[in-house]
């Protein structure tokens, strides 16, 4: 397509509208709204507070639907556990999902001498600065560098089960939760379920 040909289109397109066509006008004027709903949305700045409320929430929604997807792999994994019969599992989190940002490790090391029976003693203290990596954003506002987030970490597990009374299976789900989350068997609880 040349510029005439565009240039024609153009000119084509200008008279339809001058001519009245409602629906093309209804159409033009609903694309320079979008238009000007784009360029304010992008002028304007958003309001930090909303976008921290929800990330707060997206992150306390994240760390919710964690729980309860390893709740239900760890429950089935634990029901064949052979013994272990019905199970039901409940987890416990320390914290929600953790953003984690670039740092700056900054090392200064200072050094000490003291003379002792003509020996030489150094002593080195080293202070480790961590400083997060801080970002310019094209809006001119400033922001630490993310690297990702790390899941939360689990607290505690109560396993309710129907071979809960048999210190074999107890201790075999405790070595295999304790494995499957890298926690401590303290961590871990198994007890029987009751009849049905």
């Amino acid at each position: 397509m040349n510029n005439s040909d565009k240039k024609d289109g153009i000119t084509s397109l200008l008279e339809k509208i001058k001519k009245g066509d409602n629906m093309l006008k209804l159409i033009v004027a609903i694309g320079l709204l979008a238009v000007g709903v784009l360029f304010l949305s992008s002028v304007l700045p958003g309001s930090a507070k909303d976008t921290a409320q929800s990330s707060t929430d997206e992150s306390a929604v994240n760390a919710e639907d964690y729980r309860m997807a390893l709740s239900e792999e760890l429950g089935n994994m634990i029901a064949s556990i052979e013994g272990a019969g019905r199970t039901k599992i409940m987890l416990t989190l320390k914290n929600t999902e953790i953003e984690l940002y670039a740092t700056d490790n900054n090392t200064q090391q200072k050094e000490t001498s003291e003379k002792r029976d003509n020996n030489e003693n150094a002593d080195k203290q080293s202070n480790e600065k961590k400083e997060c990596i801080i970002v310019r954003q094209k809006d001119g506002s400033e922001k630490a560098l993310s690297t990702g987030r790390a899941m939360p970490q689990v607290n505690g597990v109560l396993v309710v089960c129907d071979g809960g009374d048999n210190e074999a299976v107890c201790s075999d789900i405790k070595a295999a939760v304790s494995a499957a989350l890298n926690i401590s068997e303290a961590l871990v609880f198994v007890t029987k379920l009751a009849p049905a």
